[in-house]
């Protein structure tokens, strides 16, 4: 018991500290019967739906589900975020690979997601955009 309550403590102060650091940034707020999540935008790694429950996948490893329609947090979303099927949307800014030949996409956190076979054009487009966004920027 002691160990567990050691683990959450660890936890909680990790997220304490992100969130201080990062306390002027976008967030995402996210509600569900139990609690009220302000999810910094950096720290989504994901966003998916199965069986009606919107699951957020966070750096944290802590996940957040509620029942909301991926749409409407879809229109919240900087434009670095990808859906890549019609039950996924992925932060650019944690994907680690992008395998077109298997339409397979690999996060930080080692999730890897299936993309359409309609959005792989889409896809590949966004990722080139977003690269080269990247690239000008930092000049």
């Amino acid at each position: 018991m002691g160990y567990f309550i050691a683990c959450l403590f660890f936890f909680s102060c990790a997220v304490v500290r992100f969130l201080m650091k990062h306390k002027n940034m976008e967030c995402l707020i996210l509600k569900n019967e139990l609690e009220i999540a302000k999810i910094p935008i950096d720290a989504i790694l994901s966003l998916e739906v199965n069986d009606y429950l919107l699951t957020c996948r966070t750096v944290w490893k802590r996940d957040f589900s509620y029942s909301k329609a991926l749409s409407e947090i879809e229109k919240q979303l900087p434009s670095y975020f990808l859906r890549i099927n019609r039950n996924t949307i992925v932060n650019l800014n944690k994907v680690q690979v992008v395998n077109f030949k298997e339409r397979t996409i690999r996060m930080d956190d080692q999730l890897i997601y299936q993309i359409s076979h309609r959005k792989v054009k889409i896809i590949r487009k966004a990722i080139n955009e977003y690269e080269s966004n990247r690239l000008n920027f930092s000049e």
